[in-house]
């Protein structure tokens, strides 16, 4: 296979670790399904003790050493070469669009380690030689999952397969909605709470924050409870839970960040709150809504 394979001009099979299907396969879509497979890929360091000569290889002795990487692929995303769903989203970030909308719906712990120019299943028996694209080989996860590799539910494969086409048109047109998902699915992979905290209010204050500057936070917060709650108690409740938070990523932003994970995971929800709201009305909220929402009865 030549070094310069481009997965965008043939069929692929993205890897999913750290999930478990409730089925052997489904349909996505489009010619897209996701299925049960099962392949141990393993990379092993191996340690050479002499400078190679001029254009030749290292000489012997070679040592294999402690250490290397491991995964475990359980399930396959296929996405045949005529699969052309968006005008700006090519096939390889449609792999991290439906991988990101699984964790975010389903399992964050979901991995897409490699992708694959064969179906994984059939690579031990090929006469055509395997070639894998690294993805996304980190492990760090902020979130604690209950279980490991905990089961996919129906309902969250029948959630991405009606919103993925919702998703990835308002992911194409519009920035606020495409920035807000990308910091969620980043924030979960970051070395530190405080990290994650920025990176989540850089998205919840691209969608929220008013035209005017003034009273940022007062507005920020009311434009959230405003957005996610109806008049009464509970959009007082979270008024005041929003400005907390945001004093928490005040303190982040200016060098005071408390790493508290509580913090976090509440901002964390709450802008994924947003983010399935959003995609479920197929609209991203304006100034003029807001208003309307603060404003109307």
């Amino acid at each position: 296979m030549p070094m310069d394979w481009n997965p965008n001009e043939q069929d692929i099979y993205a890897g999913f670790s750290d999930i478990l299907l409730p089925t052997n396969s489904f349909d996505l879509g489009s010619g897209i399904r996701i299925s049960k497979t099962f392949i141990h890929v393993f990379g092993a360091y191996m340690a050479a003790f002499k400078e190679p000569l001029l254009g030749s290889f290292h000489p012997a002795p070679w040592k294999s050493v402690a250490g290397g990487s491991s995964f475990d692929v359980r399930a396959e995303l296929f996405i045949p070469k005529s699969t052309a769903l968006f005008q700006g989203i090519d096939r390889l970030n449609t792999v991290w669009l439906i991988a990101a909308l699984l964790r975010l719906k389903a399992v964050s712990s979901l991995r897409v380690p490699v992708i694959s120019n064969l179906m994984f299943s059939e690579i031990a028996e090929s006469q055509q030689e395997a070639n894998f694209l690294p993805i996304e080989l980190t492990t760090k996860n902020l979130i604690s999952e209950p279980l490991p590799m905990r089961p996919f539910d129906f309902d969250h494969l029948e959630w991405v397969k009606t919103s993925l086409s919702i998703s990835g048109k308002l992911f194409e047109t519009n920035e606020k909605y495409s920035f807000s998902l990308l910091c969620l699915d980043r924030s979960i992979s970051e070395t530190r709470y405080s990290l994650a905290l920025m990176t989540l209010w850089g998205a919840l204050e691209q969608l929220f924050s008013p035209d005017d500057k003034q009273e940022l936070s007062y507005r920020i917060s009311l434009n959230i409870a405003s957005y996610l709650r109806q008049r009464g108690e509970k959009r007082t409740t979270l008024f005041k839970m929003v400005r907390r938070l945001y004093t928490a990523r005040s303190k982040a932003a200016h060098g005071n960040p408390t790493e508290d994970s509580k913090e976090f995971l509440e901002t964390y929800n709450l802008l994924k709150e947003v983010f399935l709201k959003m995609t479920q009305e197929n609209h991203v909220p304006t100034q003029a809504d807001f208003e309307k929402f603060i404003l109307e009865m």
